[in-house]
């Protein structure tokens, strides 16, 4: 004979678990993405920082555009 009560705590017991297990997955999730995110953004920022400096690409370095070099 089965006790309904029981049965029931035992239902709202494994859909509370599954609740905290999905949103325990979401974080890690969420914190993977976050760290995989700061990685690029911090490569990027040190990609453009080192074009600053040394004049790579399109940007002059910061004491070319403080001093222009005068022509002539």
């Amino acid at each position: 004979m089965r006790n309904p009560q029981i049965f029931h705590k035992l239902q709202i017991t494994f859909t509370l678990e599954h609740v905290i297990y999905k949103k325990v997955v979401m974080i890690y999730t969420q914190t993977k993405v976050n760290k995989e995110m700061a990685a690029r953004l911090q490569a990027e920022l040190s990609i453009d920082a080192l074009g600053d400096y040394e004049g790579i690409g399109d940007k002059a370095s910061p004491s070319t555009r403080a001093h222009p070099k005068k022509v002539g």
